[in-house]
């Protein structure tokens, strides 16, 4: 899985719950798909294939697979949720390496009117990858959220949405210095802001960004951004279709400096196809 997908993954998976909450308040505010009848259970499983843009006999091209899927159970007046995720590049050696397992709970905290309203997450991070386990010597992580979401009908702009989601991720490492030298990260924190649109009953439009910064246990910090672009189809059988574009890395220009977020660039970007279902 490439830089940028992780990035993605972070939005759109709550990797780091920013992701998880940002989707609820899709559904909230029904910009995908009408209400469904609500249940006690529910299982979701999606497969992206990602590739950056530059040439497919570039030394440097990089394409991927990922394969994700959440099981979620109502739990008092919230959802306890068990995500995961098998990665597999699609050139090279195309060896599949599973990531970390994330085990949640969500739930509507405050609703300040129909059109507004706050949730929380919390999530416990279960090191089961290589990078997790041998890499950082990650023993687990805690990433708490709280969404907020609007839904622009309140200003006669119906199937819009406006959510914001403030982070914060807390790591525990049996060490400060990752095995290879590399200090670990102590602290991770930001915010990611989403617009959507449902162009028809079928169709949808999303914007999102994130801006967070990594603070290592000596200190040190290091800031990062992402940007995403995407439409959004909801299929029969409960099947979902999104086809994006993602940007995202350092914010800082090459003298360390001065800001230079970017909004194309062959070796940061990355388009992406996910196909989705849910149960």
């Amino acid at each position: 899985m490439t830089k940028n997908m992780s990035i993605l993954l972070i939005l759109l998976t709550s990797t780091t719950a920013a992701a998880a909450s940002t989707s609820s308040a899709k559904a909230d505010q029904g910009v995908k798909a009408s209400a469904k009848k609500s249940k006690d259970w529910s299982v979701s499983i999606s497969n992206t294939v990602s590739s950056d843009l530059l040439k497919s006999d570039d030394a440097d091209h990089r394409m991927s697979n990922l394969t994700a899927i959440s099981l979620g159970i109502k739990l008092g007046s919230g959802k306890l949720g068990l995500s995961g995720t098998v990665s597999k590049p699609l050139q090279g050696e195309r060896k599949e390496k599973a990531g970390d397992l994330g085990l949640g709970y969500s739930k509507s905290l405050h609703k300040f009117n129909k059109y507004t309203r706050m949730a929380g997450s919390f999530k416990l991070t279960i090191p089961t990858s290589e990078t997790s386990r041998e890499r950082q010597d990650l023993r687990t992580a805690v990433t708490t959220a709280l969404p907020l979401s609007w839904s622009a009908a309140q200003v006669g702009v119906d199937k819009a949405y406006v959510s914001y989601v403030p982070f914060a991720k807390k790591n525990f490492h049996r060490y400060e210095v990752a095995t290879y030298g590399a200090s670990n990260r102590e602290w991770i924190v930001g915010n990611s802001l989403s617009f959507g649109y449902g162009l028809t009953d079928w169709m949808s439009i999303d914007f999102s960004g994130s801006y967070s910064r990594s603070v290592t246990y000596q200190g040190n910090t290091t800031d990062s951004y992402s940007l995403d672009e995407s439409v959004s189809f909801s299929l029969p059988k409960k099947m979902g279709l999104t086809l994006g574009y993602s940007i995202g890395g350092s914010p800082l220009a090459p003298n360390g400096r001065d800001t230079q977020i970017e909004f194309f660039d062959s070796r940061k970007a990355n388009v992406y196809a996910t196909l989705s279902i849910s149960l």
